[in-house]
């Protein structure tokens, strides 16, 4: 793998959220009323102190994902270990945030950036990409393709 791919990896990983969101938004009037009633009542609730605590925790970890894939970008070792322990911490928290639904295609576009952040998380610690984030950390320019 090369540098450019990696970067280009990065910013798919991007790329691919932005689409999901914009997917998922437009795609909710798609759903069938028995779903769209469900996910109205369930709106409709009070918000509790927990549900508040998840949503800060997640946008804590998205705001931490993006200063991390910063880093991966420009090849330093505490991106790396940002990215790896913001993609744990967003795995732990997962079951919190409890039922989805969403229609197939949205949840395809998800699981194809998993997948790209899955072989992100593989290529940063292998060669030939994971020993530039070592050259980095000794002051050694990585401008190579």
């Amino acid at each position: 793998m090369t540098i450019s791919i990696f970067r280009g990896l990065i910013l798919g990983v991007w790329a691919l959220t932005v689409l999901y969101v914009v997917v998922a938004l437009a795609s909710q009037r798609y759903l069938p009323p028995e779903l769209s009633n469900y996910l109205d009542s369930v709106a409709s609730t009070e918000v509790t102190v927990f549900r508040w605590a998840i949503f800060a925790i997640t946008a804590f970890l998205f705001f931490v994902l993006i200063i991390a894939t910063v880093g991966l970008y420009k090849f330093k070792r505490w991106g790396r270990t940002l990215f790896l322990w913001t993609n744990v911490g967003s795995l732990a928290i997962l079951p919190a945030h409890g039922i989805s639904i969403e229609l197939g295609f949205v949840t395809a576009v998800q699981y194809l950036g998993v997948l790209v952040e899955g072989g992100l998380l593989f290529a940063m610690y292998l060669p030939p990409i994971g020993p530039l984030f070592d050259e980095q950390s000794q002051g050694i320019e990585n401008d190579r393709s």
